[in-house]
This record gives C-alpha cells, structure tokens and sequence, in this order.
C-alpha cells in the first residue's frame, strides 16, 4: 500500500469506539454517526482545484479532499436537478420512482431517506434547496441557509442526517474574478468570447459554493460535531453544454469526496462503480437498519470497510427532454461498465433543445447569448459547425471507451472492432428499461411541455 495512505479502522470496529471517544454529546447512540451530505447544484467534476483545474479556486472543498475517501466513478442516473435528488433521496432509478422529467414528481407510495432514518431515530433535516416533490414523499425537517448555525447548535442529544443542498453554483452568475482566458473549455464547446466569460462567471459561483461548504464546515466545527460525523460532498450533476440534459460522462460523473468519523486523512480511492441511489441504502445501513430490498442502489459500507472493491457491473442513466424549458422528444438512455459507455437516442430524427437554444418559448430568437455565437461562429468555422450540429442531432447509438476517452470524442458505434461489446450493452439497456418500467418514446410522450407562459 502506498505509504501516503493509512489503513483505516473497518466501520463494524470504528463506530463502537466512537461512543467511547467522544461519549454522548452529540453522539447519542454509540453506532449512530451523524451523518451530513453538502450537494452543489450544477457543478461539473471537472471544476475544482482537487480535479485539477487551475481556473478556479475552491480551498475549502480542496482540504476537504485531502482528509476523505474519493470516490472516482461516482456517478447520477440523470443530469437534470429535480430527477437526481429524486433519486438520491430514494434509492431508486428515475424511472422506478417516477420522477424522471424535471419538475416532475415521485409516485406518491414512494419512501425516501427521511423515512428511512426516522424510523432509525434520526432527525432528518434538509437545508437551502429542494426540488423535489410531493412533500409527503419527502418528510424532511425544511430549514433555510440562513438558520444553519442555530440547527447546529441545537443538536446534541439526538443523531442526525443534514442534506445541506445549495443553490451555487447554478445559474444567473454574477460577475466574478476569474480571467476568461485561464478557464478551462470542455471539448465539445465552442470556443468564442460569450463561452469563456459565461465560464468564468460561473466559475466565480463555484467559488461561492466553496466558500458555503467552509462555512457549513465551520459551523459543524465549532459545535463539536464534525470529527464524528460521517460527512460528504458532492454534486447533482454536470454543469451545461454536453452534459446537464445528456447522459455524457460529463453530466452523469458527480465529484464525491466521504470523510468517515474521527478520518484524519485521505485514504486509497474507491475506483468501483456507484451512484447516486446507493447514498440511501448506505445511510440506512450506517444508522443501523438494514437496506430495504426495494434499493435499485447498494450500501457503500462494504466498500467502505474494504471488504471489497467490486460494487456495480452497470451503471445507467436516462435523460427525458420534454419537462424542461422549451423541451421537445429527445429521450436518451445509456448504461456503462467499467471501460465502456454505451447510449442509444431513442428518437435520433428529433431535435434537441432547450432553455440554451430556445429561450422560455420555444422562441429560438430568446436563445443564449453563448448558443446565438456558437451559431455565428458556425457560419464560417466547420469545427464549430459541427459541434453545434452535434448538440441539436445525434446518431441512433453512441459507443465510447471512456476508460481512457472521458471526454467522449470518439464515437466507436459503428467499429466492427466493438460489435459485440454494443450488443452486450445494448441488450443489458433494453433488459434493464423493461425492469424499471421505462418504455422510452411512449414514457416521454406522457410528460407535458414545460414554457414560461
């Protein structure tokens, strides 16, 4: 083992010794670990100083790392706000929950995290966004950013579960202090002067979410509860062009850094598949029940515990288009293992678009200010014209090897060389649409369109 690490205690040894370390004041039930997960709205893996990107400056978030468990391949089922946190707070794969579109809600039947943990002793509190819906579904204690000192201060006899979900750093941007010529430009986007600043605007949110997750560290902190508790951060998904509203490994990949109670350093990456609809199972089994069988996800405590370092064979992720602003049908499906990710455009003769595209209407006129130079640009550069058309239609079947393409530049669909790994993909994708329910054109032709009228 490399000598940089440390071999942590497994969880089954751990928690039991932190009821005698730090006793009962803000640890009531010895195995009972407060458990505290931060979700940046909008983020992209690849934006933080921890992933490299020198742009952007995120200190807090960056120290956070260096004391956590990575997790490499953690990815969302969907990259649209209200379908990730759905699933997320569920266990279950948008479609097998019911939220697939955004804006869209979960059946009423459905249990989620707040249930789960109640039921194990916990308070369940969720502060700043929510986006997610029936209520009734989702039984948290809401609280505003604002009152978080106050919450904090206040928990000392009763574990706890916090879903600190910010509204950073998703747009409108402000103006911040980042150069537009030292940002970092996604390979797919096209470069003109409207994308460099709308990314450097955006990274300044990042930087004001970095400053929120210090600040939700410190709180935690001063009162006491921080070195045992189990805390998390992450993202709900990628941040636009090619990735929010696309199954891309850069919308689907979400940054995800777990410090376990009394960790004091980082410890060896989880290279394994996992997603979003394993958080729920994992809190359950850490509060200390046991992971209810109607989990599409699978508890992390065994990875956690090094007892293995296999989780997921597949992972899959879907996109539905009609619900959001100005969406049309382009439904999207894909499933990846741990080499390849293979996506089929259920409807490769539509167009794609949205809010970018056409405004709140419908009205390609109300277009972003980025999109309308993209499509100057277009006017007398292939390259950009082809990135353009790339975004409004794309082939039946996507085939990348993202194991070493992460950017996903090379369609291998129509390789023979890769013949039998798209039919094994794609018969792995149709078995699991069928479990969950999903039936592609018809499920999208159910949603209503979504304008601002």
């Amino acid at each position: 083992m490399n000598a940089y690490f440390h071999r942590k205690l497994p969880l089954r040894i751990l928690l039991p010794l932190l009821g005698l370390l730090f006793g009962c004041a803000s640890e009531p039930t010895a195995n009972q670990p407060n458990l505290v997960l931060f979700l940046a709205d909008d983020l992209s893996y690849f934006d933080l100083g921890v992933t490299a990107n020198t742009a952007v400056q995120t200190p807090h978030v960056d120290a956070f790392s260096a004391q956590s468990t990575s997790f490499m391949n953690m990815y969302t089922p969907t990259a649209m706000c209200a379908p990730s946190r759905s699933a997320l707070y569920t266990g279950l794969y948008p479609h097998r929950n019911g939220c697939h579109y955004n804006h869209g809600s979960v059946y009423d039947t459905i249990r989620s995290l707040p249930h789960y943990l109640s039921e194990l002793g916990y308070k369940v509190f969720l502060v700043g966004k929510r986006h997610i819906k029936p209520q009734s579904a989702f039984p948290f204690e809401y609280y505003p950013q604002a009152s978080l000192d106050s919450l904090m201060t206040a928990q000392r006899n009763q574990p706890f579960c916090l879903i600190y979900a910010s509204d950073e750093p998703h747009g409108p941007h402000v103006v911040g202090n980042v150069s537009p010529q030292n940002v970092f430009l996604p390979p797919r986007w096209v470069d003109t002067p409207e994308t460099r600043q709308h990314l450097a605007d955006y990274y300044g949110d990042v930087q004001l979410m970095d400053e929120e997750f210090g600040q939700l560290v410190n709180s935690l902190q001063e009162n006491e509860l921080y070195d045992n508790a189990l805390v998390i951060f992450t993202s709900d998904h990628g941040y636009e062009y090619f990735s929010k509203w696309t199954t891309y490994n850069t919308g689907l990949k979400v940054p995800f850094y777990l410090k376990m109670p009394a960790q004091l350093e980082s410890t060896l990456p989880v290279n394994a598949l996992t997603s979003f609809v394993d958080i729920t199972p994992t809190f359950v089994e850490l509060a200390g029940g046991s992971p209810d069988a109607v989990f599409n996800g699978k508890s992390l405590v065994a990875l956690l515990n090094e007892e293995t370092d296999n989780h997921h064979q597949y992972l899959y992720g879907s996109h539905t288009n009609r619900g959001i602003l100005s969406g049309q049908l382009y439904p999207v499906r894909s499933v990846q293992n741990d080499e390849f990710r293979y996506i089929v455009n259920l409807a490769p003769d539509s167009i794609f678009q949205n809010i970018n595209t056409h405004g709140r209407t419908y009205d390609t006129a109300q277009a972003s200010p980025v999109w309308k130079s993209w499509l100057h640009k277009a006017q007398s550069d292939s390259l950009a014209h082809q990135k353009t058309q790339s975004l409004l239609r794309r082939p039946e079947e996507e085939l990348y090897r993202i194991v070493d393409d992460e950017f996903e530049q090379e369609n291998l669909a129509s390789d023979p060389q890769y013949a039998s790994v798209k039919r094994q993909l794609r018969q792995e994708l149709l078995a699991w649409m069928e479990q969950q329910g999903d039936n592609g054109i018809a499920s999208e032709l159910k949603v209503p369109l979504k304008y601002d009228q």
